[in-house]
Order: C-alpha cells, then structure tokens, then sequence
C-alpha cells in the first residue's frame, strides 16, 4: 500500500535507533493468547530480558542447558561495545545472567549479528530444549510468534493517511479511511502469541540479508494483515521467538528483530501491512549447537544446520 520504512523493535516509543515487544494481535480485544495454546510450540520457553540500556523488558528463548537466545540490541552495554544484564523472568522463576558467557552470534564472513547468546547462573527445571529448524522457511507457511510485546487497545484506530508531503500526515477518522491498525496501551506488555505466515521478498526467495545498524541478519518476513490472531511485533517483542512444524514436532525456527513502519506512521502503533523481520535460525544453527550442549533427552535436528521503512528495535 505505502512505502515503509525499517525500525529496530524495542521501547516505549519508537524511533530510529530503538528496539521491539510483545506481538500484537488483530481481532478480538487484544488480551487473548497470554496462555499455551493447545497445540504448545513451547510457551514456556519464551522468558522476559531486561534492557537495562532502554529500561524495558524484551524477549528471549530458553534452548537448555541454562542457555538463553536473544536479539543483542536488548543486552548491549550503552556504547554497543559489550553486554549488559538485568534480570531474567521464565517460566515464573527470576534469574541472573553469568555475564562471562555472553557471546554474539557471526554471520558466514565472521562479522558480528544482532542475536546474543548467554547463560543463565542456575538452570531452570521443568524445561525442554526446542528442536532447532533443519530447513529454511518456505514462502506461504504456516507459524506462530511470541514475545513480550505491548497491549493494545481494545478496538481499531483508522486514519486518513496524506501521501504528498515528504513526510506522510496520518489524521484519525471515525471512518474507514485509507490505514486501520491498532495504538499500543503506553506502558503495558504481556507475553502473547500470534499467528502468521511467511511471505516472500520482492526477490522472490524467503531470506534475505538485512542491515539496520547492528550487521547483517539473514532474515525472513511476515506482514501484519486484518485476519483474526494474526502477529505483529511491537516494542519488546525483540528477541522472541518464532515457531513452525517440522513434520509432526514444532520447531523454533525464528527471532524476532525489527519492524517496517509506514512513512510517518505514529509512534505506539501498529497498522495493517506492517511487517516483522525475524533471524532466520538455520543460518545461524550450527553455531548455536557449538555452543549448547545437547541435553541427553533430546537430540536438536540439524542439517548443516512501495514501501521502505525506518528500522526500529523491538
């Protein structure tokens, strides 16, 4: 519909050099899915960070062994230099982060990605490693997404988007308008899962390298569209995780790490045809699998192992 631009996924408010939260849903009052569904892709391991650089909480996957994943831009110290921790919530345990085991994953050339691993000082009971995905996404498939992201308000918000300045003006309507999507509720997040799909680029392959200031990320996307349970990111949702079937086993196949946002698209908002870019976990796999030993009771499947926007954080 309109040209977008790139967004980090991460605080209150967004801007260019911010970062993600829990994922927004369409349909419905906004306050569903804060429970395991009932086919569970692995509710449970999907925990809250706190960024203590930004002051909010993200997101972050528990892979075992004490070990978490996250998206680096939410456990940066200030000068982006190193790592910085706060506490952990997972599963309903607080934990502290052994800082000394904070590495950031690399991409094939050996430069440095947006996704952090670290463990934590005790290792949580009662949790299972997910199953890495052994393949790349395929354009079209089927997934669910989960993180901490913001509530949202109980009904759509329409504008009345103006296309001709340079910088878009977005003016709210009590009618259809030509942009309907939803304002966050300021300072309110919730752990929540949502639905979606794979969507191809515009090159037509699933993947494709991204760069919003933190190095490339081989990334795969979804697009946020009117259809009940579907998922955006927003603020927080940074370092979530993306979950699709394998056969008959979920399998942890994503994180989420930024957003594309509308031209002047208000901040604390989330507009139809808004789109999640997410790590594509494959490329990414064998390093992690170096580094996490695999737990006995699990073996972890590998195989070698218009519209431009702003980047925000989540």
């Amino acid at each position: 519909m309109f040209p977008r631009t790139f967004s980090l996924l991460a605080a209150a408010s967004l801007f260019l050099t911010q970062h993600a939260q829990a994922v927004v849903l369409a349909g419905g009052d906004g306050t569903q899915n804060t429970t395991a569904p009932v086919d569970d892709f692995g509710w449970a391991n999907v925990g809250r960070v706190y960024d203590t650089v930004d002051g909010i909480f993200i997101s972050g996957v528990y892979l075992g062994n004490g070990w978490m994943l996250s998206a680096y831009h939410g456990v940066r110290n200030a000068s982006s230099t190193g790592f910085q921790f706060g506490t952990v919530f997972l599963n309903g345990g607080a934990y502290s982060v052994n800082a000394g085991t904070a590495l950031r994953l690399q991409n094939a050339d050996t430069t440095l990605t947006d996704l952090a691993l670290f463990q934590l000082t005790t290792t949580p009971a009662g949790l299972t490693a997910p199953i890495l995905a052994s393949a790349n996404p395929t354009n079209g498939l089927s997934l669910s997404m989960m993180g901490n992201g913001p509530d949202r308000n109980a009904s759509e918000t329409h504008w009345n988007v103006n296309t001709v300045p340079a910088t878009w003006t977005w003016t709210e309507t009590g009618g259809a308008g030509n942009a309907q999507g939803y304002k966050w509720t300021p300072g309110q997040q919730s752990l929540r899962w949502g639905t979606n799909n794979i969507t191809a680029f515009t090159s037509g392959g699933t993947t494709e390298v991204i760069n919003y200031g933190l190095g490339d990320v081989t990334s795969f996307k979804t697009i946020f569209n009117n259809t009940t349970n579907e998922a955006q990111a927003g603020g927080g949702d940074s370092g979530g995780g993306v979950f699709w079937k394998e056969g008959e086993d979920w399998v942890l196949g994503g994180i989420m790490l930024a957003t594309a946002a509308y031209n002047g698209q208000p901040g604390g908002t989330s507009v139809y045809g808004g789109e999640t870019y997410s790590a594509n976990l494959k490329t990414y796999s064998s390093q992690i699998t170096s580094i996490i030993p695999e737990p006995s009771s699990l073996v972890l499947v590998l195989a070698g192992v218009g519209l431009l926007a702003r980047r925000r954080r989540l």
